[in-house]
């Protein structure tokens, strides 16, 4: 009789212990073919590198390991050599100690050690509660100030007081200290100590700016007090020289006045602007007050109103003018205490329209209690006299040839001065006051009249 296989393994299937047998083989089977996939990472190496490349200690660990190692080859470009010295250490603590020395750090996933740069912290210190300095500002009387500016050292950064004093302000790391100022309070500075993050300033009157008095002319304020456009100087810190004028001893003393020469001829006066000009028909002159008095302009009127009454060439006015002097050309300049210059709505309310050019107020000094005290100031110039050497200049006779060919040719202008030199002369003959002897007589005169004046008037000082 022939026997079935299949029947053979319906019995086994059937059985029990059987199955169990099948399953225990499959599942050491799986678990062998795990663990030939994995890595084994040995957890200690030993190492012995001295000055060899960043590079080659990556590899040599890779080699000791048998992780793979993933990096920018570029990063370790500009690393110096590195010594690394192990035995029998763990090997993350061998890579951590020196990747961190050479500003490095890692992270290992899935069997790979990827290095990159180690990237300081974004985190200001400033987001840390414990950083923020809390304080208050009181005076010298111990009352609160409100509007206090508190800056951080070194920054533009800072706040304020609030209503009682108060102020609170986040500190970043590197500043050590804060700087505190106020308008009439001398500039403090805060230096901060670790741990302590509560503080009381007491802020002390600036008495340099306290005891400056802003004078108007009717009125003197202490500058604590004075809210317009103010600039004042005192007499000492003026040069006079002896040969300069109060305006030109202004120039570039004060801000906002701008002195300039109109001429080069000894004896003019200077123009002077305070803060730009206001107008471009009237009147551009600043008020001059002298103690509490208006100086008027020696000539009070313009071009313009001149031309009304008469035909007045504009040019010889203001070129007299400029010679007549300012209205403070009387003024000594040793009796000057104190200028101010002012130029807003303020000296606008007092002095009127007039003020919109700006008004320059002059205290002169009055006599103090104490002993009599005598001061002098002289001044010397020393140059050399003035000579015709380097000139080529005619004589009188060939100055007088000129005069008469001058007239003889016809060239006289209607301007030309006919009364002194060769034409007062030859004007007095044709209008007949001499007679022609005495017309020769006066011209051989003129014609041998070489007078040196330049020698005459001036001298060597040595």
């Amino acid at each position: 009789m022939k026997k079935n296989p299949f029947l053979k393994w319906k019995r086994l299937l059937k059985c029990k212990g059987f199955f169990h047998v099948v399953s225990l083989t499959l599942i050491l089977t799986l678990g062998s073919l795990a663990g030939y996939g994995a890595k084994v990472v040995p957890d200690t190496v030993s190492l012995n590198l001295k000055e060899v490349k960043l590079e080659k200690f990556v590899e040599v660990m890779k080699q000791k390991t048998g992780l793979n190692f993933l990096y920018n080859s570029l990063l370790f470009k500009d690393v110096k050599p590195v010594t690394v010295e192990a035995k029998g250490e763990n090997w993350e603590a061998v890579l951590k100690r020196v990747l961190e020395k050479e500003g490095f750090t890692y992270d290992v996933k899935d069997e790979i050690v990827v290095i990159k740069r180690k990237v300081e912290s974004t985190t200001r210190q400033v987001s840390d509660p414990s950083n923020v300095v809390k304080g208050k500002i009181v005076d010298s009387n111990k009352d609160p100030l409100p509007g206090v500016t508190v800056l951080l050292k070194g920054t533009s950064v800072g706040t304020v007081t609030d209503s009682k004093g108060d102020f609170s302000i986040r500190v970043p790391q590197g500043v050590d200290s804060l700087i505190i100022s106020f308008v009439g309070m001398q500039t403090s500075y805060l230096k901060l100590e670790k741990g302590k993050f509560e503080y009381t300033v007491v802020m002390k009157e600036d008495m340099t700016q306290l005891g400056e008095v802003v004078i108007t002319g009717y009125q003197e304020f202490d500058r604590s007090r004075m809210a317009g456009s103010v600039s004042s100087i005192k007499a000492e810190d003026l040069h006079f020289n002896g040969t300069n004028t109060l305006e030109q001893a202004l120039q570039g003393r004060l801000p906002g006045v701008v002195i300039t020469n109109t001429s080069g001829l000894v004896g003019v006066r200077q123009k002077t602007r305070v803060r730009g000009t206001s107008t471009l028909l009237g009147s551009q002159e600043p008020i001059w007050v002298v103690d509490g008095i208006i100086q008027e302009d020696p000539l009070p009127f313009d071009t313009q109103k001149l031309s009304s009454v008469g035909d007045i060439n504009p040019d010889n006015f203001d070129y007299i003018r400029n010679f007549v002097g300012s209205s403070i050309s009387w003024l000594n300049p040793n009796d000057i205490e104190s200028i101010t210059v002012l130029k807003d709505a303020s000296s606008t309310a007092i002095y009127g329209v007039r003020a919109a050019n700006g008004v320059i107020v002059i205290k002169t000094k009055r006599g103090k209690t104490g002993r009599a005290s005598i001061s002098y100031s002289a001044s010397l110039n020393v140059a050399e006299q003035v000579t015709y050497d380097k000139l080529e200049l005619m004589n009188s006779k060939e100055r007088v040839d000129v005069s008469r060919e001058i007239f003889q040719r016809g060239l006289t202008a209607a301007w030309t001065n006919n009364n002194i030199g060769y034409a007062g002369v030859l004007n007095q003959y044709l209008n007949k006051k001499i007679m022609a002897e005495q017309f020769e007589r006066q011209v051989a005169k003129l014609e041998t009249t070489n007078t040196d004046w330049f020698d005459i008037l001036f001298r060597n000082p040595f």
